[in-house]
């Protein structure tokens, strides 16, 4: 049985409600994207692992699962790559901030700074 102990999401919650708001300064339309980022991310996962949402654990997000995540979302909703690029940019966010939070959580950010970014080729 998988351990529910690595805190997801009270991290996020502090992510989106005392770090954006409080510390970032982000506007309130930049949380509002970032979580619907994350409503999406979590449920792509949800649907993928077919797992309840409070099952999922940071280990849930691997570099293939960002990955895997992107290409069918920016295939299914056609999402330039500068939004793919932005999405990218979200999750990686909050994936900086738990590495700040706990050393030891800096793995999770080290798996998903290798995603490259997308480069817009318009017509040849």
């Amino acid at each position: 049985m998988k351990k529910y102990n690595d805190r997801l999401f009270a991290l996020l919650r502090e992510y989106f409600t005392v770090f954006m708001p409080i510390q970032k300064k982000s506007s309130p339309h930049t949380i509002l994207a970032a979580k619907q980022v994350w409503n999406m991310l979590l449920s792509f996962i949800c649907a993928k692992t077919g797992n309840r949402v409070e099952a999922l654990s940071l280990d849930d997000f691997s570099r293939d699962t960002v990955l895997h995540f992107l290409g069918e979302t920016q295939r299914s909703k056609g999402w330039a790559p500068a939004t793919r690029n932005q999405r990218l940019a979200r999750i990686r966010s909050f994936f900086r901030y738990v590495a700040d939070i706990e050393s030891t959580f800096a793995i999770y950010f080290e798996k998903l700074i290798g995603i490259p970014l997308q480069k817009d080729v318009k017509g040849s």
